[in-house]
């Protein structure tokens, strides 16, 4: 048991440290370590991340309608209401807006917003505006995460909201530039790049 219990534990630092090459934008590398650790015994949290993990995954891949089913996998460990805690439903939100679903996607949002607003942190509440703007295109949504977040610790968080509200403010040049700097001091190269080619092409 004691062999077991080891190895449950093991797992899950390492998908916690396996979320990073999906931000750094290497798909290629998250999937080969994701795979690795596939078959690795898991129970309750650790069942939990590779579920969130692999579904991040899946959507970064564009890959919507099969992140569905790896969150469904993981309801029955679900047990915490605390939205920093678990990021399921926020995936969930993101997998609907890919599949065109946007409607179920806003309505999971509102839900969320409501639980992260209860908890009170500017990174979660920030992070659901957040996403929230981006699926419904609207600026107040995204100046509103980028405020909240300019004073957070949540500096990856803050460059997408910077990123995300680019695109809908006058001044998109000045804010793509800010998300391009400080997605670069995160090491999140994939959002760099893409935030690089943006302001290639912008005013």
């Amino acid at each position: 048991m004691a062999d077991l219990g080891s190895q449950c534990r093991a797992a899950v630092p390492r998908l916690v440290r396996h979320r990073h090459p999906v931000d750094q934008g290497d798909l290629v590398d998250a999937r080969r370590l994701l795979e690795e650790i596939r078959d690795s015994l898991r129970f309750g949290d650790g069942i939990r991340l590779f579920g969130e993990v692999e579904a991040s995954l899946l959507i970064a891949e564009g890959r919507y309608e099969e992140a569905l089913p790896a969150l469904d996998a993981i309801d029955p460990v679900l047990q915490v209401t605390n939205p920093g805690w678990r990021g399921d439903r926020l995936l969930r939100a993101r997998a609907l807006a890919g599949l065109g679903e946007q409607a179920q996607a806003v309505a999971l949002l509102q839900e969320e917003l409501q639980a992260a607003r209860a908890w009170g942190t500017p990174d979660l509440v920030g992070r659901t505006l957040r996403l929230l703007g981006e699926i419904t295109a609207d600026a107040d949504h995204l100046r509103a995460a980028v405020e909240l977040l300019a004073g957070s610790r949540a500096r990856l968080e803050y460059a997408r909201a910077l990123a995300a509200l680019g695109k809908h403010t006058a001044n998109g040049r000045a804010v793509l530039t800010q998300g391009e700097d400080l997605a670069d001091q995160c090491g999140a190269h994939g959002l760099r790049s893409a935030l690089a080619s943006r302001l290639d092409v912008v005013q």
